[in-house]
C-alpha cells in the first residue's frame, strides 16, 4: 500500500482556519448554503464526489480494483459520484448499494441514474437478496464506505452490519486492502466518538467541508485512521451564518501567532517570566518549567522556589536567576506571599503550580497570592488543584491581566467533582463551560489537546504522541505557556502555539529516540522546530 500526505492533511478553501463541526453544525451549514445562498444539494453532492475521487488519484496508488459501497441517504449519492469520477479516470469501479431502489434519496437516485447510464456495475443487496459475505469483496484492493457517514443514529441495522462485518474480515485477511471512509466511518455515532458495536475500521477517512467532531474523540478516533478535510465548496458566509467556534490547530494558524525576532534587540525585548514552583520533594518540576520558558524564547526567567530547595539547586541550567522566599516543611511557607509578589510586579507573566506540591493553608497562601498578581498567570498541576474550593479567585482575571489553566483529566476531575470518565467523554463542552465561567484559558491535556478561551473560541490539538506519556512534559508545556506570554501574545493563542510546538517536538524526537526521550529533551530540541517554522514559506 503506498499512501502519502494523509494524517491531518488539511484543505480547506476558507484559508488557515479548519473549521470543526458537530453534526447539528454541519446541518445548519448545508441548510443554509442550500435556502439562503441558494447551491442546491445535488451540487454540494457532486462536488464532495468529484474532490474525493481527485483526492484519491493523487494520494492513493497501486490501487486499481476499487469497491463503492453506499446506502441509501446522502452518503451513498457521495459514493456514487465517486465512483462515476474513478471510473472516468479509468479504474475498475463497482458499486454495491444496500437498500431497495424505491427507498434512496432524491439526489442519490439521481446519481444512481447516472452511473448506469455511463455503465457502472451496480449491485443491489437487500433483505431479500441474501447476505453480504467476504466473498463479495476479495476481488478490490480500494473499497470505499459511503454507507451512513454521519448518519448512524445507534446500533447498525442487519444489513449494514453485514456489510461492516464483511468488509474488517477483508481488511484483517489482506493487508493489502484500503479502507477509505467517506465523512465518518459507519458505526460512529453522534458528536462524542461513540461507536457502534459494528464499526467500519477505516485506513483513511475524508471528511466532507469540516473536520467532525466525533472522529478526534476515542474511541471513534481509532476507527477513523489518517483524517483529511476535503473542500466541497461551501462559501464563507455560511460560515459566520452558523457562527463556528471550534478550530484545528495547524502549522498556519501556529505560524501567524508566532512571536517575531528582530535583530535590534535585547533579553527585555523578549520578557520577563518569574515561576513560582517546586518543593523538596518535586525539584525536577520547577527546574523543567524555568528552563523551558528560556527555551521557548523568553528573555529573562527566573526561578522562585521554596527556600528549602536551595541546597539541590547547583546552576543545572546557568542562564536561570534562582531566588529563594521562605519555605516550610519543603514547600512554600505562608509568609512567602509577601516575598514573592514584590518581585512579580514587573513581570510580563507568572507560572504558579509545577511541584508546588499540596501543603498546609496552600489554598490561602495561593488565593492571596492570586490576588495580587496582576500580570497573566500560567496555573499548573498542584496549584489549580489547590483552587477547588476557591474557584471564584479566578474570576478577577478578565480582559489583559488572564489566568491559563493546563490540568490534565485527573486534575480537571478533581476541580470539577466528577469522574475523569465523565471528563473523557465530553471534553470539549467541559473545558468551554468552565473558561466561560471563570474568565480563563483552558488547556486540558491529553491526545489531542483541547485549548477553551473565555469567549468560547475552542481550538483542538493535531500533533503529540507517545512520547509525552512521561513525566516532567507538562512542566515543559507551562514553562512554554509562560514563555510565550511573556514574549507579547495572547494567553491563549500562547496556549495554542506552546501545545502545538510542544506536540510538533515530539513526533520529530519519535523518530530519532524513541521512548528514550525525556521531558528535558522536547525542551532542549523546540528552538530547531520554532526555527523550521519561522522559515518556512
Amino acid at each position: 500500500m503506498k499512501v502519502r500526505n494523509l494524517s491531518y492533511n488539511l484543505v480547506h478553501a476558507g484559508g488557515n482556519i479548519v473549521f470543526v463541526v458537530t453534526n447539528r453544525e454541519m446541518r445548519e451549514i448545508d441548510r443554509y448554503t442550500m435556502e439562503q445562498i441558494g447551491i442546491p444539494s445535488a451540487v454540494l453532492m457532486e462536488n464532495a464526489g468529484k474532490s474525493i475521487a481527485d483526492w484519491i488519484v493523487e494520494h492513493v496508488k497501486g490501487k486499481n480494483h476499487v469497491g463503492v459501497v453506499c446506502g441509501k441517504g446522502n452518503n451513498g449519492g457521495d459514493g456514487l459520484v465517486i465512483a462515476r469520477h474513478l471510473h472516468n479516470y479509468g479504474l475498475l469501479v463497482k458499486v454495491i448499494i444496500l437498500g431497495k431502489p424505491e427507498d434512496l434519496s432524491t439526489d442519490t437516485a439521481l446519481q444512481y441514474e447516472i452511473a448506469c447510464n455511463i455503465g457502472i456495475n451496480v449491485d443491489w443487496y437487500d433483505y431479500d437478496t441474501g447476505s453480504l459475505q467476504e466473498a463479495h469483496f476479495k476481488n478490490f484492493d480500494l473499497i470505499i464506505d459511503a454507507m451512513l457517514g454521519t448518519g448512524t443514529k445507534g446500533v447498525v441495522r442487519q444489513l449494514y452490519q453485514q456489510a461492516i462485518q464483511s468488509i474488517n474480515l477483508t481488511k484483517t485477511n489482506n493487508n493489502n486492502v484500503l479502507v477509505i471512509s467517506v465523512d465518518n466511518p459507519t458505526g460512529v455515532i453522534g458528536d462524542y466518538g461513540d461507536v457502534s458495536s459494528d464499526t467500519i475500521m477505516a485506513d483513511i477517512t475524508l471528511t466532507l467541508g469540516y473536520m467532525k467532531q466525533s472522529l478526534l474523540n476515542e474511541p471513534a478516533r481509532r476507527y477513523a485512521g489518517k483524517l483529511a478535510t476535503i473542500d466541497i465548496g461551501i462559501p464563507r458566509i455560511a460560515e459566520l451564518a452558523v457562527n463556528l467556534n471550534k478550530r484545528l490547530i495547524n502549522e498556519q494558524l501556529v505560524k501567524e501567532w508566532l512571536p517575531k525576532r528582530v535583530r535590534n534587540s535585547h533579553k527585555g525585548t523578549y520578557g520577563k517570566v518569574r515561576c513560582i514552583a517546586g518543593s523538596r520533594s518535586y525539584f525536577g518540576a520547577g527546574l523543567l518549567a524555568a528552563t523551558a520558558s528560556l527555551h521557548i524564547g523568553a528573555g529573562l526567567v527566573y526561578w522562585d522556589a521554596p527556600e528549602d530547595v536551595s541546597s539541590m539547586w547547583c546552576a543545572q541550567t546557568p542562564e536561570l536567576i534562582f531566588k529563594c522566599h521562605s519555605s516550610e516543611n519543603g514547600c512554600f511557607a505562608m509568609d512567602s506571599v509577601d516575598s514573592l509578589c514584590s518581585v512579580t510586579g514587573d513581570a510580563d507573566a507568572v507560572i504558579i503550580g509545577c511541584g508546588i506540591t499540596q501543603f498546609d493553608n496552600g489554598e490561602k497562601w495561593l488565593a492571596e497570592l492570586l490576588s495580587r498578581v496582576s500580570c497573566p498567570v500560567v496555573l499548573d498541576a498542584d496549584g489549580f488543584v489547590m483552587l477547588a474550593n476557591h474557584l471564584d479567585v479566578l474570576n478577577k482575571y478578565q480582559g489583559s491581566s488572564h489566568i491559563v489553566v493546563t490540568p490534565h483529566p485527573g486534575e480537571f476531575a478533581k476541580v470539577l467533582g466528577i469522574s475523569v470518565s465523565e471528563v473523557e467523554a465530553n471534553r470539549i463542552e467541559f473545558a468551554i463551560k468552565f473558561a466561560k465561567e471563570h474568565h480563563v484559558t483552558v488547556v486540558l491535556k491529553g491526545n489531542q489537546t483541547i485549548i477553551a478561551a473565555p469567549d468560547e473560541r475552542v481550538y483542538i490539538n493535531t500533533t503529540g504522541n507517545h512520547v509525552l506519556a512521561k513525566a516532567g512534559t507538562g512542566d515543559v508545556l507551562t514553562g512554554f505557556i509562560g514563555g510565550l506570554i511573556g514574549q507579547g501574545i495572547s494567553p491563549t493563542e500562547a496556549a495554542c502555539v506552546a501545545v502545538y510546538v510542544h506536540g510538533l517536538t515530539a513526533d520529530y524526537l519519535s523518530k530519532n529516540k524513541y521512548v528514550s526521550t525525556m521531558a528535558s529533551d522536547v525542551s532542549r530540541s523546540v528552538g530547531a522546530i520554532l526555527q523550521n517554522l519561522a522559515t518556512r514559506a
